[in-house]
């Protein structure tokens, strides 16, 4: 018996492929932006390490709680475009850098002072008796997510796998 060439159907195809692309996208995305702050920098073209604390400190710059890792995720997915964010309300900063204003209230005071009772730091004593109204500092920028020419180099090596291993199966079937 002849065998029957059978015309695949192509805008099936495209779709689960487009599906597929979309969800490993979402997932890597989100893998790398996390992996920033498991390597302290940001890889764009190139890895750019983030500027070190003054103080020596036992875990990873901006991983105490972990929380701004966390809560990074997904926003917006299309099969245009995905946009990858953070909640948390310090994301901005710590990703661009910029000039942070702390006011100085009552219950700073109180902070600062129990900050210098468990420390013993003495710019926690001075900031506690400061006359200031407010004290400002400029936050060094510590991209861990944005644009990236790595991720996205490293997302068209899957789509080219993920379309290659879509077509050999479908040669295999006939």
């Amino acid at each position: 018996m002849a065998k029957i060439n059978k015309i695949p159907n192509f805008e099936a195809m495209g779709k689960q492929l487009i599906t597929d692309i979309r969800i490993i996208a979402e997932k890597k995305g989100v893998d790398f932006f996390k992996d920033s702050f498991e390597n302290e920098g940001f890889t764009n073209v190139g890895f750019e390490k983030w500027q070190q604390r003054r103080e020596t400190i036992d875990y990873k710059i901006l991983q105490r709680t972990a929380f701004l890792k966390d809560s990074i995720q997904v926003f917006n997915s299309n099969n245009q475009r995905i946009v990858f964010g953070s909640d948390a309300e310090y994301a901005k900063i710590h990703n661009e850098g910029g000039k942070v204003v702390i006011p100085i209230t009552d219950k700073s005071r109180k902070y600062f002072w129990f900050m210098y009772k468990t420390t013993s730091l003495e710019r926690w004593k001075w900031m506690a008796l400061s006359k200031k109204e407010n004290i400002s500092f400029i936050m060094p920028k510590r991209q861990f997510i944005g644009e990236s020419k790595t991720l996205l180099d490293l997302l068209y090596k899957e789509f080219i796998e993920l379309i290659e291993k879509q077509f050999k199966q479908y040669n295999n079937n006939f």
